[in-house]
């Protein structure tokens, strides 16, 4: 939770991420404040968990509650703030972060928020069906990677999640907590305006 506030001519970006399906990693859920000179700024960003086709339940493919992405193992993290994480199989299985695209992205990987927030789909990866919006990465040999404020790695194993994407809070008061397991929420509350 997030309390800010906005001016006249601002607009807010909402992007909510869906929910992975079996080795796929949940997609990230975004609110973006575009300004009226066109640049944008990340308010909110809730990372998704990495997939775990397994049902393995390993601590890392939980999102993160910090600005990094989880790795595919314990004590591993993608410390590329804002970027994508790193792949665990020839089939790009990373999650997108909010900043960039995995390296040499093609058109059929996750991608960033300035690129639209899809997730893998066929071509880099096993199922169309299996993608996630938000930049979830999806498995085919191991688990994809979640979207986020930085993407979660993905797996090169089945038996191994995929790392949780990491998350951000503009608000240096606001809240954050794990536990939610479904598709993406945002709620969104005026407070009260102000006159200048």
């Amino acid at each position: 939770m997030a309390e800010v506030n906005l001016k006249k001519e601002e607009v807010l970006h909402v992007a909510i991420g869906q929910k992975g399906i079996r080795v796929s990693g949940s997609g990230g859920t975004f609110v973006i404040r575009e300004f009226s000179n066109g640049s944008f700024e990340p308010i909110v960003i809730a990372g998704g968990a990495g997939g775990d086709g397994g049902q393995i339940g390993h601590e890392w493919c939980n999102a993160q509650l910090n600005e990094f992405g989880n790795g595919s193992k314990s004590g591993e993290i993608n410390n590329n703030i804002g970027g994508s994480g790193n792949s665990g199989e020839t089939h790009y299985n990373g999650g997108a972060g909010y900043k960039t695209n995995p390296p040499n992205s093609q058109k059929n990987y996750p991608k960033s928020f300035q690129d639209g927030l899809q997730g893998c789909h066929h071509g880099c990866c096993h199922d169309l069906s299996w993608s996630s919006f938000g930049g979830g990465g999806v498995g085919y040999d191991g688990n994809g990677g979640g979207g986020g404020y930085t993407g979660g790695n993905g797996s090169s194993d089945n038996k191994m999640c995929g790392g949780g994407g990491g998350s951000f809070n503009i608000d240096p008061n606001g809240t954050k907590s794990l536990g939610w397991f479904d598709d993406g929420k945002c709620e969104i509350k005026f407070l009260k305006t102000y006159y200048f």
